[in-house]
């Protein structure tokens, strides 16, 4: 019988009415009704939850109600996507007809298909859209502490399983839907915003270095979404939903915008206005603020531009009671779904056109230009006039990197090749260079732009994201050939190269005859290059580093490079440590070079008061206090596979440094102060052959600035009046001593407002910004950075028989600046006492100290978060600190230029879902007609 497909919008909460019961599945036969009917088979969530919806459900609740769904109903399949940190299983459903589900490979293989227009003509694609169901997801509670969509996500799972009404049917008909209910177990347990390593997965979807992001994207490309929701929580008592803030990112397609704000929005409006009249005390929402659609690491933006799919986030204020946050979640979704089955014709299209668009602005090498989509705004800064059709990497240099960054693109469909001859090119651009003729070598990578998923290639490999309008919700900058500090290169010129398609990632090796090779090598380029050397030197093989290019034999080794003897048994270490680190590994019948041997380092890492409960802290610190410690923790034990010790304050001023026999001690970018009695213990250590690491953050926060104030070296730090929301500089790599051993000439550093690093007067300034701000550049946004000109990025002192590491900065941000954590990495191989490092004879030690002594005063730890920042135009200051005086009468204000610069300290690092009033801020200054020139929140 043909099923009735209703006209209405009925978001049937289905949460008072008693069902009628249909006995069985013979949906295909029955006749449905307007009115929501159910199933008897499948257990209600408030019999099976106990309190639900009234508390927050558990993760363990979650689980075992998915899975009883699963077992209960044909709609439904459930499986698991990753797990996490702890050993929890994240689980997905998808849900359909039963018929759809057994065909849904069938289904997402057709879905692929409207992603390729070259292989398939437009009437094919026009009948296979109308022919088709499009798969869309429904996802929650990446942020552990935000729960109420995880909540809701139960209730989506069972009024899909259990109706057998024509809304629902028409909705299973039309869609595949899945169904991610709780993306961070771990923090959902302990009521923590980041996961076990104290990772904000929200920003992590590019990078994809947390189990719990790359699984989820796994299954994403395996059953891609034409509109991906995730479901969040902020601080107020109203709902968020698209139309988003600017800016947003160029190449998001015009149909992905068109859905998020024309097809969604408006139902959603439709929906809360709806209830509101009824309910007025609630359903409260607003758009157009505070959440854009920019950067590449949200859980909105990636899906849009990677998927081209309709990207949305969700916002509900925490004020309210638990219930009514989670019935607003589940209306948004619920409406939101409901509006992509009514529309999947019309969606699986313009689905189609998308990827046509895209293919022929790849051919073409055109970039999207910026756009402005709040009414009030204006492009203040366009994409250039500029013609990409081709990037290359050379395969050579940071492999690991360039493995990683293959990974990235491929296993989001990304076509990548292999020259198979040498290519000349009339504008090679170099980043941050002005293009000139060059030749690309024969076996470099070649990614063009002329492919389907064009858009995600230009993402990742941009010179520049062209931010459109300063306003900055998160950091600025993500190009991951900077990031990364790769060989790499890009051009508009309609050259012809030839190469080989790469269908799967070329594997780590050893090359050359093991059995005759007299010793092993490979390049000393990246960080898992210094990880590879320090594991086999823990396992027994001896290991060596040249610190100059040598010949061997017929092939000139690199500086830098690590080298081991060719002995029985040492061939299958090798190779498990050049899996482990994408290494590739070469052997050699020539004479052995020599070098100097690596040492295992042992290694201390500072951490703040708190009891450990027999688990390592950072299995539980959450950020914003353990975000630089826990990042860190993550690259050394599950990166680098290194073993370290965490010592707290009281710790280090018992002596356990000293006792420990530790070689090196890091003190990441958090707040230190609780170090300060036991400075004396440090100072003795270092001064007695220890290697101090000191990183920073925002707010003069970290081991820097306690470096700083303590005299261990003769730099000193200013506060910054730049505004630099989290940009890459290119930096200069002058110093040939042993933190840059390996390194390019120039390097890229992330920088995120953090105070100004002095040139040290007594050491060695291992990197520096240009000394001309002519010479400066920048990715993505930065003003006032002039101020950077001739200050130190790195710096590398001696102090007595011990040496300090000095970053200006965070080298590990998020663990994906691998550029710059190979310095880091470095530094913990460092000799012991320090070689190739002396004393320069300026101003006395004794004169030095005072120097940085007296500046360390003017320096008062307010970090590890940046300010909020808001600049407008001078004329408006008063009226302006009136208002922002209502919020918090903290407010600070300067003049720079033509401009009043207004700052809150956010010492906790709040993002501004989680701060008491920084999303009301933007919206007050709008209304009250004051022009907001820049706003860094």
């Amino acid at each position: 019988m043909q099923r009735r497909r209703p006209r209405w919008l009925s978001i049937a909460l289905g949460l008072a009415l008693v069902p009628s019961v249909v006995p069985a599945y013979a949906q295909d036969e029955i006749e449905c009704s307007r009115e929501p009917t159910r199933i008897d088979r499948v257990t209600n969530p408030r019999s099976a939850i106990p309190g639900y919806p009234d508390r927050r459900v558990t993760t363990a609740e979650t689980i075992d109600y998915f899975r009883q769904v699963a077992e209960e109903s044909p709609r439904v399949q459930t499986a698991t996507y990753a797990r996490s940190w702890k050993g929890t299983p994240l689980v997905y459903s998808l849900v359909a007809t039963p018929t759809n589900l057994r065909r849904v490979e069938e289904i997402a293989r057709s879905q692929q298909r409207l992603r390729d227009p070259r292989r398939l003509r437009a009437s094919e694609a026009g009948d296979l859209a109308d022919s088709t169901p499009a798969i869309v997801w429904y996802s929650a509670n990446v942020h552990g502490n935000e729960t109420s969509g995880s909540d809701a996500a139960v209730e989506i799972l069972y009024e899909l399983a259990s109706r057998t009404d024509c809304e629902v049917l028409q909705m299973l008909d039309n869609l595949v839907i899945g169904i991610m209910p709780n993306q961070n177990p771990d923090g959902r347990d302990i009521a923590s915003r980041t996961n076990a390593y104290s990772f904000d997965m929200n920003r992590d979807w590019f990078a994809r270095t947390q189990p719990e992001t790359d699984g989820k994207l796994k299954i994403l490309a395996r059953y891609p979404p034409v509109m991906f929701i995730d479901a969040h929580e902020m601080g107020s008592s109203n709902f968020f939903f698209p139309p988003n803030s600017d800016p947003i990112y160029h190449e998001i397609s015009n149909q992905s915008l068109s859905w998020i704000n024309n097809i969604y929005g408006k139902a959603m409006a439709k929906a809360f206005d709806e209830r509101q009249s009824s309910d007025p005390a609630n359903w409260d929402y607003f758009n157009y603020s505070i959440y854009d659609l920019f950067y590449m690491g949200y859980g909105d933006t990636v899906p849009t531009t990677a998927f081209t799919a309709a990207g949305m986030t969700f916002e509900k204020g925490t004020a309210d009671p638990d219930r009514q946050r989670w019935v607003e979640q589940f209306v948004a979704g619920w409406t939101s779904l409901k509006a992509a089955a009514d529309n999947k014709d019309r969606i699986l299209r313009e689905y189609y056109e998308a990827h046509v668009a895209a293919l022929r602005e790849g051919r073409a090498g055109k970039l999207e230009p910026n756009l402005v989509l709040q009414p009030e705004n204006k492009v203040q800064r366009q994409v250039p006039n500029l013609t990409v059709r081709h990037y290359f990497i050379n395969p050579s240099r940071a492999r690991p990197e360039v493995l990683r960054l293959l990974r990235r693109l491929m296993s989001m469909g990304v076509e990548a090749y292999r020259l198979t001859e040498r290519l000349r090119v009339p504008a090679l651009h170099r980043y941050g260079r002005r293009p000139r003729a060059g030749v690309v070598p024969k076996g470099h990578f070649w990614i063009p732009l002329a492919q389907p998923q064009k858009r995600w290639v230009q993402a990742l490999l941009h010179e520049d994201s062209y931010v459109p309008f300063p306003y900055f919700y998160d950091v600025t900058a993500w190009s991951n050939p900077l990031l990364m500090n790769l060989d790499a290169a890009f051009t508009g010129s309609e050259v012809q190269p030839v190469g080989r398609r790469l269908r799967h990632l070329p594997r780590p090796r050893l090359r050359g005859p093991a059995a005759s090779a007299r010793f092993f090598w490979w390049r000393g380029d990246s960080p898992g290059a210094v990880a590879a050397a320090i594991g086999l030197e823990r396992e027994g093989v001896p290991v060596s580093r040249l610190q100059r290019t040598e010949q061997a034999g017929a092939r000139r080794l690199p500086e830098g490079a690590f080298v081991v003897p060719a002995r029985a048994g040492f061939d299958a270490l090798v190779l498990r440590w050049a899996r482990s680190q994408l290494l590739e590994i070469n052997s050699s019948t020539a004479r052995r070079p020599t070098g100097l041997p690596v040492n295992v380092p042992r290694v201390a890492v500072y951490y703040p008061s708190g009891p450990l409960d027999n688990a390592p802290a950072f299995l539980r610190y959450a950020a914003p206090i353990g975000e630089s410690l826990g990042h860190l923790a993550y690259t050394l034990e599950q990166r680098w596979e290194m073993s370290f010790d965490l010592l707290n304050a009281a710790e280090v001023a018992a002596g356990r440094l000293t006792l420990g026999e530790y070689d090196v001690f890091i003190v990441p970018g958090i707040p230190a102060e609780e170090l300060e009695p036991a400075e004396p213990q440090i100072r003795s250590w270092i001064e007695g052959g220890g290697t101090y690491v000191g990183t920073a953050r925002p707010g003069a926060t970290g081991g820097t600035p306690f470096a700083v104030r303590h005299g261990y070296t003769t730099a000193e730090l200013t506060t910054s009046g730049a505004a630099i929301p989290g940009t890459l500089f290119r930096v200069r790599v002058k110093d040939r001593g042993p933190v840059s051993l390996g390194a390019l000439r120039r390097a890229y550093w992330y920088n995120l407002g953090e105070d100004l690093l002095s040139l040290s007067e007594s050491g060695r300034n291992v990197a520096t910004y240009p000394s001309t701000a002519t010479n400066i550049f920048f990715s993505a946004y930065a003003e006032g950075e002039g101020e950077l000109k001739g200050t130190a990025a790195l710096v590398h002192e001696k102090l007595g028989d011990g040496q300090v590491v000095l970053f200006s900065g965070e080298p590990n941000f998020r663990a994906f600046t691998e550029g710059s954590a190979f310095f880091l990495a470095n530094a913990l191989l460092l000799q012991r006492p320090p070689l190739q490092l002396v004393d320069v004879a300026s101003p006395s030690v004794a004169t030095a100290v005072r120097q940085a002594m007296k500046s360390a005063a003017r320096q008062t730890a307010t970090g590890p978060g940046r300010p909020i920042r808001i600049e407008v135009p001078a004329a408006q200051t008063r009226h302006t600190l009136e208002l922002l005086r209502e919020f918090d009468d903290s407010v600070s204000v300067a003049h720079r230029g033509d401009r009043a610069v207004f700052e809150f300290l956010n010492p906790q690092g709040l993002d501004v879902e989680g701060h008491p009033f920084a999303y009301r801020l933007l919206p007050s200054l709008r209304d009250a007609g004051i022009v907001v020139l820049l706003a860094i929140l």
